[in-house]
């Protein structure tokens, strides 16, 4: 686990998630905050407002918050490989408000801030479509040493 950071809320002992209090209390607030408000962007600027940081000190973006709000481990369960199972520590939020929030995001589910990011998987094809959307368009591509 060493260079490993635990979710937002959790803190390592004995190579165990244990609920860190002061931290966990802010997932609390974020879940329900969420299900009050229903958006992100608005739930980020409240988030910057009270100051609430990530362990690392970064500012809380809307890709972290999205993140957290989808981290199973909140719910005391591990993923691994794509399949959820119990995990051996506690959740911090309880499945009914899980199950709430998750309501939300598939009825809205966050969008990215330019269009053809979300439809294009490639980049090459994401290119073409940047330029047709008139966005600073950046190569997909380097050179190195002459190599492409």
């Amino acid at each position: 686990m060493d260079g490993w950071v635990p979710p937002y809320g959790y803190r390592v002992e004995n190579r165990k998630l244990v609920i860190d209090d002061g931290s966990a209390e802010h997932v609390r607030w974020i879940f329900a905050r969420f299900l009050e408000i229903g958006t992100g962007t608005e739930l980020v600027r409240e988030v910057a407002k009270r100051g609430i940081r990530t362990p690392r000190g970064n500012r809380i973006d809307k890709n972290y918050l999205y993140r957290m709000l989808n981290n199973r481990a909140y719910i005391g369960e591990a993923v691994h490989k794509g399949d959820s199972y119990l995990g051996e520590h506690e959740g911090i939020i309880d499945r009914e408000i899980w199950d709430r929030v998750h309501g939300i995001l598939q009825e809205s589910p966050p969008e990215a801030s330019c269009p053809h990011t979300r439809q294009h998987a490639h980049a090459a094809e994401g290119a073409a479509v940047q330029a047709r959307w008139r966005a600073a368009f950046s190569p997909p591509h380097t050179r190195k040493g002459g190599r492409l």
